[in-house]
């Protein structure tokens, strides 16, 4: 394609320009050497152009590492919190508490390491997608700044080596002191992992795929989470907040539970050991209610409470948000809403009319038998007269908007269609350009190899130019449309 435009340009020359040593024409073959060391470079170093299918292939396998991750991520949470309600239960024995503990150990350490093969498998789908180089790796990538941060997340879990470890607090609002099982802190902040799960959700959907994200780089756009939450909220907005509000309570009610349980050993007034009371409590925070029947106590419990305000905020401004857009009339309701309030209008404009004319005959005919008119009836008809000339107006006032209307699109659509008829007139054009200019580079490769064969000694059956005066039609050759154009070069 390259070569084709370069030999495209040429074709604008003389004929007998290309013959000469100096004429970019000698120098084609020397520019495509170089575009292709410079082609060869370029695979060598970002593997050339994207390969749908071996991409597809990574991705596949990219996606089977982020699946094994979430059903991990969901074990240990689920063991998790059989072992945190264990800890209330004084009938069942530590041996089997220990023995889940260890369980999880074990879980969490396979997690880390998938999460480490889950990044270089992320590493080279991105080289087979020519993101990064093939020589990069995850230092030099800074892809390892990403997955400390992912670890410090995912390493907090109960284990059995802090299952005896607690330690005290002092309540300001009982004026005691409650204990804190090191275990308990690890439930609470392992509830992070629950991000993992939400990445693993957005990765299944459609917008995520590796053919939504090879046109997100054809429009310069970054194919990543967000742009996933985007495309979800744009198309189906009261889906997703309906189950990030569920999720939401869900998890915010057993963050607080695990905050607040400890006082239960000391006062039972607020009992959040039942998951029901937490999750009125966070309801009731979420909408910025607070009745104060539930409320948080400790410092833990009043930091996850800060955390929940500021989410319910959020998701209550999004649903309004989205309602908003929702009644939002789009451009056919809002025409069909125009012709449908036209109609209603004319329908309110006659039979105010019939109204009025009615009653203005009642009093002629009063005026005619000689009876005396009342007052009533005059004041009546003044309002008659009122209410007609103000529906009559707005009536008026509506055709006037929709000529102006009918006027915009008139006007737009003569606009349109002048574009249309100067791209015709352009495209014709082009189309007559590259006839031309494909005529001309049958000549021109018709007129070298005539040379070609001249300079070897062979026949030549349709002499150039330069061999015009031997064969004896010079004077035929002069007259003609080349030869003029010959004998000007």
């Amino acid at each position: 394609m390259i070569t084709r435009n370069i030999a495209s340009g040429l074709a604008k020359k003389t004929k007998f320009e290309q013959f000469d040593e100096s004429s970019p024409y000698h120098k084609l073959r020397e520019n495509k050497s170089q575009m292709q060391t410079i082609m060869t470079y370029f695979d060598e170093s970002s593997g050339g152009f994207e390969n749908g299918r071996v991409s597809f292939a990574y991705f596949q396998k990219w996606m089977l590492i982020e699946l094994g991750i979430s059903v991990l991520t969901i074990l240990i949470l689920g063991l998790s919190v059989i072992q945190y309600e264990m800890e209330f239960d004084e009938v069942i024995s530590q041996s089997l508490q220990g023995m889940i503990l260890w369980v999880i150990f074990a879980l969490e350490i396979i997690l880390l390491f998938m999460t480490y093969i889950r990044y270089v498998a992320f590493l080279e789908f991105q080289k087979k997608r020519n993101v990064i180089l093939n020589e990069e790796n995850l230092i030099s990538s800074g892809l390892y700044i990403d997955m400390l941060q992912e670890f410090l997340i995912l390493l907090p879990h109960p284990n059995p080596f802090l299952h005896s470890v607690k330690f005290k607090m002092v309540n300001q609002a009982l004026g005691s002191t409650y204990e804190h099982n090191v275990n308990e802190i690890m439930n609470l902040f392992q509830l992070l992992k629950v991000m993992v799960i939400i990445r693993v959700v957005l990765m299944l959907s459609t917008f995520f795929t590796t053919s939504a994200q090879r046109v997100c780089s054809m429009y310069a756009v970054k194919p990543g989470y967000l742009f996933v939450i985007k495309s979800l909220m744009k198309a189906h907005p009261f889906q997703v907040l309906f189950v990030a509000l569920i999720w939401s309570i869900l998890l915010f009610a057993q963050a607080l539970r695990i905050c607040e349980r400890p006082l239960n050993r000391n006062d039972l007034n607020m009992n959040f050991g039942e998951y029901k009371n937490a999750i009125w409590n966070v309801l009731v925070t979420m909408t910025t209610v607070g009745y104060g029947d539930y409320y948080a106590r400790t410092d833990f419990g009043r930091i996850v409470a800060f955390f929940i305000c500021i989410w319910g905020v959020c998701v209550v401004s999004l649903m309004v948000v989205t309602l908003t857009n929702f009644l939002n009339m789009g451009v056919l309701e809002t025409k069909a809403f125009s012709i449908v309030e036209r109609l209603v209008t004319k329908k309110e404009v006659r039979e105010t009319a019939y109204d009025l004319v009615s009653h203005v005959l009642r009093m002629t005919v009063k005026s005619r038998r000689g009876q005396t008119i009342p007052k009533s009836d005059i004041s009546m008809l003044r309002r008659k007269i009122n209410d007609f000339k103000a529906i009559n107006r707005q009536y008026k006032s509506m055709l006037d908007d929709a000529t102006n209307i009918s006027e915009e699109m008139a006007r737009q659509f003569e606009f349109l269609r002048e574009e249309i008829k100067k791209s015709v007139e352009t495209q014709d054009k082009i189309t007559e350009n590259a006839e031309l200019l494909t005529h001309k580079m049958d000549k021109i490769n018709r007129l070298f190899q005539d040379d070609l064969k001249s300079k070897q000694g062979g026949y030549n059956p349709n002499p150039g130019p330069r061999n015009l005066e031997s064969s004896g039609v010079q004077g035929v050759y002069m007259n003609s449309a080349d030869g003029k154009k010959a004998q000007a070069n």
